[in-house]
């Protein structure tokens, strides 16, 4: 890519996508925020509407990263060019704002990584939890007090039993 002193329309178009890639992260943070504080309440439903949304987001990245690619790509730029590349062939004061654009965006894309890190870690600590749960009421609910291949106390069949108290 050279620098070119009318890449207006170009400029423009590679802004607006670099606002929308900024707007979907951030509703993509809020997203991974509700899941958390679903994880953190154990809402079932709240971790289900979290999930979707945060699907919704990634989606629409993609879709974004698309276009920004074939955008790159379509000005000339080699397969895998960067934003911040092409913002460096933009006229001022396009260039400067692009590339502080570009910055935000890398870092807020570390934080969705980091974030879903930990809301994964979160995940996986209530599933260990629930799991112990289910296991500790099986364990009570288990008449006969049999061990399953895993070593642990399992779910025999349903005890069906009645008392009678009308007579």
């Amino acid at each position: 890519m050279t620098a070119r002193s009318t890449r207006t329309p170009f400029g423009a178009e590679l802004e607006r996508h670099v606002d929308a890639l900024l707007v979907s992260h951030e509703a993509w943070l809020a997203a991974i925020a509700e899941h958390r504080t679903a994880i953190s309440h154990a809402d079932a439903v709240a971790i289900d509407v979290a999930m979707r949304a945060q699907v919704a987001q990634r989606d629409n990245v993609i879709q974004l990263q698309t276009a920004v690619a074939t955008l790159l790509q379509d000005d000339g730029g080699a397969n895998g060019a960067t934003i911040r590349a092409a913002a460096a062939t933009l006229p001022e004061p396009a260039r400067s704002r692009v590339t502080e654009k570009a910055v935000r965006l890398r870092e807020m894309l570390a934080r969705v990584q980091r974030e879903q890190s930990v809301v994964h870690g979160a995940s996986r600590a209530l599933l260990a939890h629930m799991r112990g749960v289910i296991t500790q009421v099986a364990a009570a609910m288990n008449h006969a007090g049999v061990y399953g291949r895993e070593g642990k106390v399992c779910a025999g069949p349903v005890v069906v039993s009645a008392l009678d108290i009308r007579h």
